[in-house]
């Protein structure tokens, strides 16, 4: 008989059941990177519910609650790089907060450190600890495998203190919204940042928790094709202060190698556009950063095809 999958929609939570194939685990709508290590630690784990922006509960077939999968917000705790790039790292915890295992998610380090690591089961270091602890705990790295377990770490430490930081307030308007890849960053440039509210098209304006306007974050548009930095392609977003000048560009998801946009945001060319209006900023001249060409090339690019947009946009209206 072949494999048959059914996709059921519960009380918010997707459920995955299969049918027709004997000792077929379920999918779970989590990164694909951790799938495999949550159902060795909860075999019994039949479904997953985002709790928020990086914390899942993970559930068995009743419902009842078995653990939590937590990520790391690194647009606020920034990651630390391995030998071959940064890792990704989730802590899980069983039902009674305790630490059940540490699993690397989404990586380019090279799996031999990785096969390491697992040999020395240097990720079962923090098994039993509650977030408080892991969020401080001291952790000698691996021999022959330093970067990577390094990199492990900090990402541990992060997920922790991520779980742990105190929740945003309630929004106060129903249609207001956040974006995590992009909260760290609108927090440093407006300190009294809340939540976004949709003002149409892409944008949205900056609120804080009172509701006052603090500024507006325009978006690139979704069928506009990105310019490709060195690895991949770079998500931006330009954030206006309330007098409509520039204030900072923020950068979101994007597989670009780390070290490139360090480099790129140790140069004055990020703070290059600030203080400008968008019509400034679209003809303003950077020169690209040497030593990361295609990344500064392709957050240039990406600030004039946000602020054509909206200027476009203005016009029209």
């Amino acid at each position: 008989m072949k494999h048959k999958a059914t996709l059921l929609l519960a009380a918010g939570t997707l459920l995955f059941a299969t049918a027709g194939t004997k000792g077929n685990g379920p999918s779970l709508d989590v990164p694909a990177e951790f799938r495999t290590g949550l159902l060795k630690l909860f075999p019994a784990c039949e479904s997953v519910t985002a709790a928020d922006a990086f914390t899942y509960r993970l559930l068995d077939g009743s419902g009842k609650e078995l653990g939590k999968l937590h990520l790391e917000d690194a647009a606020r705790f920034p990651r630390t790089d391995g030998y071959g790039g940064s890792i990704e790292v989730g802590v899980v915890t069983g039902a009674d907060g305790r630490i059940a295992g540490v699993l690397p998610g989404k990586n380019r380090e090279t799996p031999a450190y990785l096969a390491r690591l697992s040999r020395m089961k240097f990720f079962r270091r923090w098994n039993g600890l509650k977030l408080a602890e892991a969020a401080e705990k001291k952790v000698d790295t691996v021999t022959r495998a330093t970067y990577s377990s390094r990199a492990v770490i900090a990402g541990v430490r992060n997920a922790a203190r991520t779980a742990l930081a105190p929740k945003p307030a309630a929004q106060s308007n129903p249609a207001a919204m956040r974006l995590p890849q992009f909260d760290g960053q609108l927090k440093k440039l407006f300190p009294d940042y809340a939540e976004l509210l949709p003002c149409g098209g892409p944008d949205c304006r900056i609120l804080a928790a009172d509701g006052t306007e603090l500024g507006m974050l325009l978006l690139e548009n979704g069928d506009t094709e990105r310019t490709t930095a060195f690895a991949d392609t770079i998500e931006l977003a330009l954030a206006l202060r309330a007098d409509g000048t520039v204030a900072g560009i923020l950068i979101g998801a994007n597989q670009e190698t780390p070290a490139y946009l360090d480099f790129v945001r140790e140069d004055p060319f990020f703070s290059s556009w600030n203080g400008l209006t968008p019509k400034q900023a679209l003809f303003r001249e950077v020169d690209a950063v040497t030593g990361a060409t295609y990344s500064s090339r392709a957050i240039r690019a990406g600030v004039r095809r946000i602020a054509e947009r909206y200027l476009t946009r203005e016009v029209n209206q």
